[in-house]
């Protein structure tokens, strides 16, 4: 068997005629239920804009002196500097 990658999309394989390209109609026409999307939205303005215990925690770590992680530092920094692009800014 032989394939010939140079065969023209619109002409058909040994004489037979190209296959048409199908259409995929949709029902109801272009019309969207938006329902899923209200809803998302109702819950996203129910969330609190910021969580205290989350803000108590925040507070707490950043007054610590061993925070951020001597440890952590040095592994970023050891990939940031494995992966910056050669010539870089």
């Amino acid at each position: 068997m032989q394939v010939n990658f140079n065969i023209r999309p619109d002409i058909g394989v040994q004489g037979e005629p190209a296959v048409a390209s199908r259409r995929v109609e949709t029902q109801g026409g272009d019309q969207t239920n938006f329902n899923q999307t209200a809803a998302i939205e109702n819950a996203f303005n129910d969330v609190p804009d910021a969580r205290p215990e989350v803000v108590a925690r925040g507070e707490q770590i950043i007054g610590s002196p061993q925070y951020p992680p001597l440890d952590g530092i040095r592994r970023i920094s050891r990939l940031l500097a494995a992966n910056w692009p050669p010539g870089g800014e």
